[in-house]
C-alpha cells in the first residue's frame, strides 16, 4: 500500500471518531419538559403570590419557590399536600421554609413518582404564614397536568 492510502485511511478514522464523539444526541420528538412552573396565588388577604417550579434533577425533583410580598422576618413553612387549595389534605412532602421569599428543596422522590401520585390524587403546594401559624395559608398552587418523562 502506498503512503497516501495510509494517510487517507488515517484521516477517515479520525473524522469518524470525531463525528461519533462530538455529535449531539437528537432530542426525541416525544420528550417532555424537565421543568414545570406553577402559579402560587394569594390566600387569606396575605398579599403574597409567586411561582413554584418543579424540576427533574437526576433521580429526584427540585422544588423552587419564589414568593413576592413574603415576610422578611419569619420563616414560612411550605409543603406539598394532597387535596386542593380550598381543602388541603395530608402533607405528602415537606419543603424547606420560605425565607425572604425563597425556598429550594430536593424531594426524596423521582419525577415519575411525583407524576404518578399527582395522577392519582390532587396535589397542591401550600405556603403557611409562619411556624407558629401553620393553620393560616398565604399562598397556594395546584400541581395539575404534571407530564411524565419519557426516555
Amino acid at each position: 500500500m502506498s503512503k497516501n492510502l495510509y494517510i487517507a485511511i488515517g484521516i477517515i478514522i479520525v473524522v469518524l471518531v470525531l463525528v461519533f464523539t462530538f455529535r449531539s444526541s437528537p432530542v426525541p420528538e416525544n420528550s417532555q419538559p424537565l421543568a414545570f412552573p406553577l402559579t402560587l396565588e394569594e390566600q387569606n388577604g396575605s398579599g403574597q403570590n409567586g411561582t413554584a417550579t418543579l424540576s427533574a434533577v437526576s433521580d429526584s425533583v427540585a422544588v423552587t419557590i419564589q414568593l413576592d410580598g413574603a415576610a422578611s422576618d419569619a420563616a414560612q413553612p411550605a409543603h406539598i399536600h394532597e387535596g386542593t387549595c380550598a381543602t388541603p389534605g395530608a402533607v405528602k412532602y415537606p419543603l424547606a421554609d420560605v425565607t425572604d421569599g425563597q425556598s429550594q428543596t430536593t424531594l426524596g422522590a423521582s419525577w415519575n413518582e411525583l407524576t404518578d401520585l399527582a395522577a392519582q390524587t390532587p396535589l397542591i403546594i401550600n405556603v403557611h404564614k409562619s411556624t407558629s401559624e401553620t393553620n393560616v395559608y398565604v399562598a397556594c398552587g395546584a400541581v395539575n397536568g404534571l407530564p411524565p418523562i419519557t426516555e
